[in-house]
């Protein structure tokens, strides 16, 4: 039976418009909006008000990370009952795909701090480095946004990495609706061990910034691409867009009720919990480097806006590109990263995009989507 193969061309254009978003936050979003009477203020005033919104590409970040890396997995699910996978070669080849780019980008911002401030290399600074190379500086309050105030997103996805077989196990004993309130239930009490640490012995452990918060939203993402494939059938109202909308009008909600509790660390931490449920990766990894020299032209007397949208923002994308080519490009598809699958066949690994098999309806007829269940997740 002949499998065809098509390009989920839509899941690239995700990760380059997230990452941009963070781009735009980090450039004019996250910055008051200054009135200045010019033109390019006008004239960007709703880019303004979009960008302020940009941070939320992170956790779509989350959720496609989820979807491609639950991909081959849900691939095979369609033409075998239990699909196996090598652990080993699965962390072999994320290690490879994802590790020498950003070590690569974590040793350009240490020379460049070492350049630019007073380096002194102190026991907090050693220990603030090594946490950045083994991809653990977001347990620490202190280091989480230290070197790069983007880097405690890469730390989470190695550990997501870390649990996907965890979720593999949950999700082929326990079926989908338990494992998804299992991965909410890991988000309260990682909440209430870092309150619990803070208060008994003064240790600032990140509740935001941590892998257990996020594997809710990483876990939808891995639901979504069985969705995809047929393998599980989504509840009606998921597809409804009353839902949706609801939903987007409470998430944005939140996001201006939570800085007026952001001194109250408990309660801020609290409705928190409840507002997250290729070449985009070199732009996430640089962009903060390249935006640290805006205000070379900000102090010519240039628009704030003028500066974000015409020379930083283009700015960010080529040498993003440049950093591709060059840093990251090299780490791509290598036929050593061909791993087995359960049938027998080897896949190579797809980094700067992913194929999905294009099963014929009547074998997902055939083939049952869960053990013993109907197919509806909740029943």
């Amino acid at each position: 039976m002949s499998i065809g193969l098509a390009r989920l061309r839509g899941v690239d254009a995700l990760r380059g418009a997230a990452a941009l978003g963070v781009v735009l936050y980090h450039e004019v979003g996250s910055k008051p909006c200054v009135s200045t009477g010019t033109i390019w203020n006008w004239l960007a005033s709703p880019l303004w008000a979009i960008a302020s919104f940009g941070y939320a590409g992170v956790f779509l970040f989350f959720v496609i990370s989820g979807f491609c890396i639950h991909l081959q997995w849900a691939r095979r699910r369609t033409v075998e009952e239990k699909p196996r996978t090598d652990f080993v070669a699965f962390w072999k080849r994320r290690f490879r795909r994802l590790y020498p780019p950003y070590l690569i980008a974590l040793a350009i911002y240490l020379v460049v701090s070492g350049f630019t401030t007073k380096l002194q290399a102190t026991a907090f600074y050693v220990w603030d480095v090594t946490l950045h190379l083994v991809m653990l500086h977001n347990v620490d309050g202190r280091t989480a946004y230290s070197i790069n105030g983007v880097f405690w997103t890469l730390a989470i996805e190695e550990q997501l990495y870390l649990s996907y077989f965890l979720l593999l196990f949950f999700r082929n004993r326990l079926g989908w609706r338990r494992t998804l309130l299992l991965c909410a239930a890991a988000r309260v009490i990682w909440l209430v061990l870092s309150v619990g640490a803070q208060n008994a012995f003064g240790v600032n452990i990140p509740v935001t910034e941590a892998a257990a918060s996020h594997w809710l939203t990483w876990a939808l993402g891995a639901l979504a691409v069985e969705a995809a494939f047929g393998i599980v059938v989504l509840p009606a109202w998921c597809s409804r867009i009353s839902v949706g909308i609801l939903a987007l009008l409470s998430a944005v909600g939140l996001t201006y009720f939570l800085p007026l509790i952001e001194s109250n660390k408990l309660l801020h931490d609290s409705a928190w919990l409840f507002l997250h449920p290729l070449f985009s990766y070199s732009l996430y990894l640089t962009h903060q480097l390249v935006l640290m020299e805006s205000y070379r032209f900000t102090r010519l007397g240039l628009s704030e806006t003028f500066v974000a949208v015409v020379i930083m923002t283009p700015a960010t994308i080529f040498f993003a590109w440049i950093f591709f080519a060059f840093c990251e490009r090299p780490y791509l598809g290598s036929p050593s990263l061909a791993i087995e699958s359960g049938s027998g066949t080897t896949t190579e690994a797809e980094p700067s995009y992913f194929k999905i098999s294009t099963t014929p309806a009547s074998l997902l007829a055939a083939n049952p989507v869960e053990s013993g269940q109907s197919g509806q997740i909740f029943r």
